[in-house]
């Protein structure tokens, strides 16, 4: 029903201090067990597996920011919604996951959160698809146009890699063609995003360099792209001629080009390089998110915020069951 912009800025600057950060999230690591993270965080509820609080976890962060939905102003409605689809590309990797892994009895209950109405996927029909191509015939068009560019890749590798990483183009053509109908600006709504995407398609180079043998016109077929503005130019740092070096010389040496400051003994772990990109992200959407009086923008910092969080409460679950283990 759309509302305006000082009034959505007021509920969503009044929700951050709710929000599992900094002090508030360390204060959680006194928790010693998975269980007792249960108790701090729904204490009127009975404790679960590590599975289901992260999926609980999951699902109390989309329907956070799904109730800001229906308060979107018109001009920015299809922006958001297309950032909230960020959780039906993730579903649906899941699923694909779970499709191609064979499993007898796949139980999605434990690992995927239910999605608004708008965003939901046909989850049993994915399920019982008989092969990748049924799967991908299932999934709603733009991504089932993506994902079916990719299954030459994924024959020939036999990886459902490449078909995750062509959901997740799919999800940033969306969210750039989404953007560039944004009037007033635009540039503080889209500097977090084209952050994390510089991100997304340095980590999905490197990973396919060092685990897949297959030439760079192939690869970036699949590969993410910034179809807005201000794309980096091509011999820029994080620019498609940059990717292509890193592609061919994947060594520590070369990716410290596009991740400036950084060391290159910590560019050899994946998980870690991923975990750093992702927090240039989340720090330009904090600059612009304590920085803008009005606008928009403040609407794509927060979805940011919560992702974060989760991000962050999901690796305390992991810890907290890994330390468990004997």
């Amino acid at each position: 029903m759309g509302a305006s912009l000082s009034f959505l800025q007021s509920k969503l600057r009044g929700r951050r201090r709710k929000v599992y950060e900094g002090d508030r999230l360390e204060e959680l690591r006194q928790a010693g067990t998975v269980a007792q993270l249960w108790e701090r965080l729904y204490p009127r509820e009975p404790t679960g597996t590590r599975l289901g609080l992260q999926r609980r976890l999951r699902q109390d962060c989309i329907q956070e920011l799904a109730s800001v939905w229906r308060y979107v102003p018109p001009d920015f409605e299809l922006l958001y919604g297309a950032l909230l689809r960020r959780f039906q590309v993730d579903n649906a990797i899941v699923l694909l996951r779970l499709v191609t892994r064979g499993e007898e009895e796949p139980e999605p209950e434990r690992y995927l959160p239910e999605l608004p109405a708008p965003l939901a996927l046909p989850t049993e029909r994915l399920l019982t698809s008989g092969n990748v191509e049924e799967f991908i015939e299932g999934l709603p068009s733009d991504l089932a146009q993506s994902a079916a560019r990719a299954l030459p890749l994924h024959d020939a590798h036999e990886s459902g890699a490449f078909i995750e990483m062509a959901l997740e183009r799919a999800w940033w053509d969306a969210v750039c063609a989404a953007l560039r109908g944004v009037h007033r600006h635009r540039e503080q709504c889209a500097a977090p995003l084209r952050v994390e995407l510089r991100g997304a398609r340095l980590t999905a180079v490197l990973r396919a360099a060092r685990h897949y043998e297959l030439g760079w016109d192939e690869l970036r077929t699949v590969l993410p792209r910034w179809s807005g503005e201000h794309e980096p130019p091509a011999g820029g740092r994080q620019g498609m001629a940059s990717l292509r070096e890193v592609f061919e010389d994947p060594s520590p040496a070369k990716v410290v080009e596009c991740c400036a400051g950084m060391k290159p003994e910590d560019t050899e772990d994946l998980a870690n390089l991923e975990q750093w990109l992702w927090e240039q992200a989340v720090r330009r959407a904090d600059r612009i998110y304590y920085s803008m009086a009005e606008g928009p923008s403040i609407l794509v910092c927060y979805f940011y915020v919560r992702r974060n969080e989760l991000k962050g409460l999901t690796r305390l679950v992991e810890e907290l069951h890994y330390a468990e283990q004997p």
